[in-house]
């Protein structure tokens, strides 16, 4: 169903450097930006191959729950408001944005996260962030306005069906966690 809770999710395998900086410097610089104008948001870490060292830090900042790895991760969407993809550089973010949509969420996620998906635009289906400024701004904003955050969703779920089978989308997601834990092995 439609979110109602204040958590931002994030989702991604740590054994990806991108996944680890890029995580790293969305907790250091802008999540407790974001705590002073939303003091209940929770930001929940999902992923494998997450280094204890990273694990204990960010444990140790105000809202961070640090889970690791999942089974179900569709769980894990349903308890969010939405997903985070705070990542500047590197490639495989896409894939966690359809996962996003195809669990009825939306997204708040850089440029760089957006290259290539020519069909979302900005404050339809998702948030694209120009800046780390803007990334928090627009976070806030799903936060506050939970019915915007709705209609996104909605328009997310509605994209997806129309230009992705759902077939080919859970294919893709298995395919880049397949090969994310090859690379690991």
């Amino acid at each position: 169903g439609p979110s109602v809770s204040e958590t931002l999710l994030w989702v991604g395998s740590f054994n990806h450097r991108v996944n680890l900086d890029g995580l790293y410097t969305f907790i250091s610089n802008d999540w407790l930006k974001l705590l002073k104008r939303c003091p209940t948001a929770i930001l929940r870490v999902v992923g494998s191959h997450l280094p204890e060292g990273a694990a204990a830090k960010w444990r140790a900042v105000e809202n961070v729950e640090v889970v690791g790895f999942v089974e179900d991760l569709e769980e894990e969407y349903r308890e969010a408001a939405f997903s985070v993809v705070p990542l500047w550089d590197g490639a495989g973010t896409k894939i966690k944005v359809l996962e996003s949509f195809m669990f009825k969420r939306t997204a708040v996620v850089t440029k760089h996260a957006a290259r290539g998906f020519d069909l979302f635009e900005d404050g339809q289906a998702l948030m694209i962030a120009n800046s780390n400024e803007d990334f928090v701004n627009k976070a806030v904003e799903l936060l506050e306005n939970t019915e915007r955050r709705q209609t996104m969703e909605h328009t997310a779920q509605v994209i997806v069906e129309q230009n992705y089978s759902f077939s080919s989308v859970k294919t893709a997601v298995k395919n880049a966690i397949e090969s994310v834990d090859a690379a690991s092995e």
